[in-house]
């Protein structure tokens, strides 16, 4: 794992014929609707996931999607704003030294990586913070119900 906190997307691949030849459909250029501008909100982070999911899938074979450098680099590019402006700077240095110390653009480990990233720091942490919620809400409710207990056993 590299140094930026990662883990991103889970999307299927799949398509284009191995080494990366194929694709390219309309002279490269991407159909479909592209998934909304991502600014680190966590509660849009699935939202955003599945619009770029389905943007994938509507470009299944474009060099874009094939390519994982590329497919890395345009997630990367829906990503913006002055609150996530470094983690994806970070991602961006990082893929330039993987690529400039011989790793292929064809090589899977750009996606996994940063698709890693992305999920560990944008939507695991929208469950953990909802699951720490959901347990200080109960921590409360059980001391409540402990009174009317001790209550009633005094009583007894």
């Amino acid at each position: 794992m590299t140094y930026c906190t990662s883990k991103v997307v889970h999307v299927n691949r799949g398509g284009g014929p191995p080494g990366g030849a194929g694709g390219g459909r309309g002279n490269g250029k991407l159909g479909g609707n592209p998934p909304s501008d991502f600014n680190g909100t966590h509660t849009l982070a699935d939202a955003f996931i599945n619009e770029f999911n389905l943007y994938h899938l509507s470009n299944i074979d474009t060099e874009q999607m094939v390519n994982p450098m590329k497919h890395v680099v345009l997630m990367l590019g829906f990503i913006k704003g002055p609150n996530i402006k470094d983690w994806t700077k970070c991602w961006t240095n990082w893929m330039v030294r993987e690529f400039t110390t011989g790793r292929p653009t064809m090589d899977e480990h750009y996606w996994s990586e940063v698709s890693q990233g992305f999920q560990i720091v944008f939507q695991d942490t929208g469950c953990y913070i909802s699951a720490l919620s959901s347990l200080t809400a109960l921590s409360n409710m059980h001391g409540s119900c402990t009174r009317p207990r001790r209550l009633a056993t005094r009583h007894a």
